[in-house]
């Protein structure tokens, strides 16, 4: 009998400090390119890595300019683990990189804290201005998962951004899980900087059969998107509250989307609270086809508990063949920040509402399920579902 055991090496048998000092990207980078061929396990003992230095690039932004990688896990078979919480990757003062780059093949990151430093990279111009990228310091993402397949970020916290805490581009076959997502976009470091540096705290973009599952996901500018052509998504289990703008966003324009469409999705069981104060909705389906919504906790939104909405972009495709059940879509406090439970306008077709629960929301029995596109639902959405509505 012949047990093969994957190479294990230490960051710190490399030079690695972990001394919250100086700059430990090359020393790490080294580990990981010492594994073989075959992959192995890299492990990143309790301590915070500073990290200002690139290992490379890894695809470009739209103007060409390339993106820049801390760490760079491109081999086939790695995981990279660290001891949980006390073992901490962090950005310098005004690095402008990803602090890790995921492009292989059956890839694990594990217990570590992922830390943007937003404070210390946000910048804004002469004109008092924050600037997304390409300018100033902002990159996709603090981890990409990109052109990976079978990808797997669990485990992890991943904080401070003033961009995407976990991106998955061009990418398949990814999972995060068990992830607090927490405080990415420049509004979490600066109220004033608003919009101009938004961040998701997760982003599906192109690809297949990407994951979130059991993920708490908290104060980013957005909280998770699905969009430019991202098919059989999964989002399962997650605590999604007080994001500024959406908690889950799944779909876009054509031409956000390219040659394909966002279609074949599954939201269920998570819960979503306290986002959109700064518009948008707790769940905002918007030109993607083909899903379920299915036992959700949706309440105490500041807009919108769901909604179908295509009429803002004429250029985008029909939302359609969607089925919308056993839904809790509610105020439960007397604050009553949401102002419908399930809003469903524009170029919608054939979307199923049943079994939903929707109470206490804007001012009115008739704020409870708003449909303005009648054609697009079940001809008996009013017998199917409860609504209810009493005074504050």
């Amino acid at each position: 009998l012949t047990i093969h055991c994957p190479k294990l090496v230490s960051v710190k048998d490399f030079g690695a400090r972990g001394d919250d000092l100086g700059d430990d990207g090359r020393a790490i980078q080294q580990a990981i390119e010492s594994l073989p061929s075959g992959g192995g396990i890299v492990h990143a003992p309790a301590g915070t890595y500073y990290l200002g230095t690139a290992s490379g690039n890894l695809l470009n932004y739209p103007n060409g300019q390339p993106i820049a990688c801390a760490l760079n896990l491109a081999k086939t078979n790695v995981t990279f683990r660290g001891d949980g919480s006390g073992t901490i990757l962090k950005l310098k003062p005004q690095a402008k990189m990803r602090v890790l780059c995921v492009s292989g093949r059956n890839v694990t990151v594990e217990k570590i804290v992922v830390d943007g430093n937003g404070i210390e990279r946000l910048t804004r111009d002469a004109a008092g201005k924050y600037h997304s990228w390409p300018d100033g310091n902002v990159v996709d993402g603090l981890v990409s998962l990109a052109t990976s397949q079978f990808a797997t970020v669990r485990d992890c916290e991943v904080r401070n951004g003033i961009e995407d805490g976990i991106g998955t581009w061009q990418s398949s076959d990814t999972s995060i899980q068990n992830c607090y997502i927490h405080h990415n976009g420049g509004g979490a470091h600066d109220p004033s900087a608003g919009f101009e540096v938004g961040a998701n705290g997760i982003s599906f973009s192109i690809g297949d059969r990407k994951s979130a599952v059991g993920n708490r996901i908290e104060s980013n500018t957005f909280g998770i998107s699905l969009a430019f052509g991202t098919t059989q998504a999964t989002i399962v289990n997650n605590t999604i509250r007080n994001n500024y703008g959406f908690g889950i966003r799944i779909g876009g324009s054509r031409k956000e989307q390219g040659t394909k469409l966002n279609s074949g999705f599954t939201i269920r069981s998570n819960r979503i609270e306290e986002n959109s104060r700064g518009g948008f909705s707790g769940i905002y389906l918007f030109g993607a086809q083909n899903g379920t919504i299915d036992n959700n906790t949706i309440v105490n939104n500041y807009s919108r508990g769901i909604s179908i909405n295509d009429e803002a972009d004429l250029a985008a495709p029909n939302s359609k063949d969607w089925g919308i059940t056993n839904n809790i879509c509610s105020n439960t406090t007397p604050a009553r920040l949401q102002d419908a439970g399930i809003w469903i306008q524009g170029r919608a077709e054939n979307i199923t509402l049943s079994r939903n629960t929707c109470e206490h929301n804007g001012v009115g029995i008739d704020q409870q399920i708003v449909i303005r596109a009648p054609s697009a639902v079940n001809s008996d959405w009013r017998d199917v579902n409860t609504v209810s509505y009493s005074p504050p």
